[in-house]
C-alpha cells in the first residue's frame, strides 16, 4: 500500500512538473515587411534568448508553428493573424505565451514592435517596442536580445519591482509602528521617571547643577555640651550635607544667594574651636571667643566674599558658676545632596507602576 502511494506520488508531482513546463512555454511569430532572413533571424535569436531565459522555454515544434501562422496569413487577405486565430493556434501547440513581433524599416532603422499573447486568456500580457540600424549580425541580435528581454522578462522584472516596493511599503509601515510604539513607551517612561523624581524630591527642594538643594537656610544651634566646649547643629534633612565652598560660588554667580539672609555660611561641617591664643581664652573655664573655620561671608544682595579660614562666631562667659553663650553671630547653613541614583528613581517609578 506504501509503496503504491510512493508511485501515486511521483505522478502527481511528475503531472505538476509537466504543467509548469507547459505553462511558461512561448512561441515566437515574425512578421512584417521585411525580407524573410532578417525575420528568421530575428526570431530565432529570440528564440535561443527566450530558451536561455530562467522559468521560459520555446516551445518544440516552432517550425510546425511558424509554418501553420504563415499558412493562416496567407489564407488571410488583410495579410495579418487576428489574435483569435493566435490563440487557437497556440493552444494547438501547446504555447502558454505567443509572443508576436512585427519588424519594418523607418528612416534606415529596423523598428520592431512585439505583444506576448497569453493563450489562456486571450488577454496581452506585455509589449515591447525597440529600433536600431542593424547593420550587422552581432547588432540583429542585440536587438532581438533585448525585444525578448523586454517582452518576457520585462513584466517579471515589473512584478518583482512592485512586489519589492509592497515590502519596502509594509516595512516602512511596521517601522513607522515600532517607531511610534517605542516614542510613546519613551514618552511613557519620561513621564514616569518625572513623576518619580518629582516624588522623591523634598520640599523646597530645587535642582542646582546636578546636586539637590534645599531652597532656604538652616540657622546654625549653638548650645554648650557637657565638656563645656560649644557645639552647632544645624539641623539638616536626613542624607544632606553642608554645601561646600564650589557649590556656593556656583550660587553666588547664579544669583540665588540674592534671596538669602545676610550673614555668615560654613561650608564644612566643623565644630566650633577655642583660639589657640592663651591671653585671649581661659581654658580653664572655657570663656572667651569660638571660631568656624572655612565660611563664605554674604555681605549684601550681590556681594559674597571670598573664602575666609578662620572668624569669631561665638563668645562665652560664666554666669552663676555655668558657661554661657553670650554672643554669637548669625551663622548659616545650606543643605545639600548628590541628586537621585538611578536606582533611587527606578525604584520609585516602580512603585509608581505596581499601583495601577
Amino acid at each position: 500500500m506504501n509503496r503504491l502511494i510512493k508511485l501515486i506520488l511521483i505522478f502527481i508531482a511528475y503531472g505538476l512538473s509537466l504543467s509548469a513546463t507547459a505553462q511558461r512555454q512561448v512561441a515566437v511569430y515574425v512578421s512584417g515587411d521585411q525580407e524573410e532572413a532578417i525575420k528568421k533571424v530575428l526570431g530565432s535569436k529570440m528564440v535561443t534568448y527566450i530558451t536561455n531565459t530562467d522559468g521560459f522555454t520555446a516551445i518544440e515544434r516552432t517550425v510546425d508553428f511558424l509554418n501553420a501562422m504563415q499558412a493562416e496569413q496567407d489564407y488571410q487577405t488583410s495579410g495579418e493573424v487576428s489574435n483569435t486565430q493566435i490563440v487557437k493556434l497556440g493552444q494547438q501547440f501547446g504555447a502558454r505565451y505567443v509572443a508576436v513581433v512585427d519588424v519594418s524599416e523607418l528612416f534606415g532603422e529596423l523598428f520592431v514592435s512585439a505583444r506576448l499573447i497569453d493563450v489562456q486568456t486571450a488577454t496581452i500580457e506585455s509589449s515591447f517596442e525597440s529600433s536600431s540600424q542593424a547593420t550587422s549580425m552581432s547588432a540583429l541580435t542585440d536587438l532581438a536580445n533585448k525585444v525578448a528581454d523586454g517582452l518576457i522578462l520585462g513584466p517579471k522584472r515589473k512584478a518583482e519591482a512592485k512586489a519589492r516596493e509592497e515590502r519596502e511599503r509594509k516595512a516602512a509601515e511596521e517601522q513607522a509602528r515600532i517607531n511610534k510604539q517605542r516614542l510613546a513607551e519613551e514618552n511613557r517612561r519620561a513621564q514616569l521617571r518625572a513623576q518619580a523624581i518629582n516624588n522623591l524630591m523634598p520640599a523646597n527642594a530645587i535642582n542646582v547643577n546636578g546636586k539637590i538643594m534645599i531652597n532656604k537656610v538652616f540657622p546654625a544651634q549653638f548650645s554648650i555640651g557637657e565638656d563645656n566646649k560649644v557645639k552647632v547643629e544645624y539641623n539638616l534633612p536626613p542624607g544632606f550635607t553642608v554645601a561646600d565652598a564650589t557649590f556656593l560660588s556656583q550660587l553666588a554667580n547664579q544669583n540665588i544667594l540674592r534671596y538669602m539672609p545676610k550673614g555668615y555660611y560654613v561650608v564644612v561641617d566643623w565644630q566650633p574651636h577655642p583660639i589657640s591664643d592663651y591671653s585671649k581664652f581661659k581654658y580653664g573655664s572655657m570663656e572667651g571667643d569660638w571660631y568656624i573655620s572655612s565660611y563664605f561671608k554674604l555681605e549684601t544682595s550681590d556681594n559674597v566674599s571670598s573664602l575666609r579660614n578662620r572668624s569669631r562666631m561665638v563668645t562665652t562667659k560664666k554666669r552663676g558658676g555655668r558657661l554661657q553663650i553670650e554672643v554669637s553671630r548669625d551663622v548659616y547653613a545650606i543643605a545639600v545632596r548628590d541628586f537621585f541614583t538611578e536606582s533611587e528613581i527606578q525604584a520609585e517609578m516602580n512603585r509608581i507602576s505596581s499601583r495601577y
